[in-house]
């Protein structure tokens, strides 16, 4: 499982942002416990997969 935070920016599939790089993936999660917030955004840890978003 990644420990690399991830923001949530929306839709049915899980579009994310890698936060570190702003990398855009499309992901598919679980959340870990309850969702952490960082300035209001979601932040995800558990990934199960991830794939680069063009």
């Amino acid at each position: 499982m990644s420990k690399t935070p991830y923001e949530r920016l929306g839709g049915a599939e899980g579009i994310a942002r890698l936060v570190d790089d702003g990398v855009v993936v499309r992901v598919f999660w679980r959340w870990s416990g309850r969702p952490e917030t960082d300035t209001g955004r979601a932040i995800l840890y558990s990934i199960k997969s991830a794939i680069i978003h063009v």
